[in-house]
């Protein structure tokens, strides 16, 4: 964390460039997993990277819901 592998922003700090973000939801937790969920996610991960190269200020956040606290309430209980 200290050497900046988690910030979001492109590797060389370029302030004029694009910027890119992805803003999923997690899995349902009334549903199971299947081979779509990884589809996708493998799709958007390549996106992600591809910006990334291109020089675009790049942000893939996974995990972020309008109910993501609710169920993390339920899932802590």
């Amino acid at each position: 964390e200290q050497q900046g592998f988690f910030k979001p922003h492109a590797a060389d700090s370029n302030s004029s460039a694009k910027p890119f973000t992805i803003m999923i939801p997690p899995p349902n937790v009334t549903g199971s997993l299947h081979m779509g969920h990884g589809f996708n996610n493998a799709i958007m991960d390549a996106l992600t990277r591809y910006h990334r190269m291109l020089g675009d200020n790049t942000l893939w956040q996974p995990g972020t819901d309008h109910a993501g606290i609710a169920t993390q309430m339920v899932v802590e209980r």
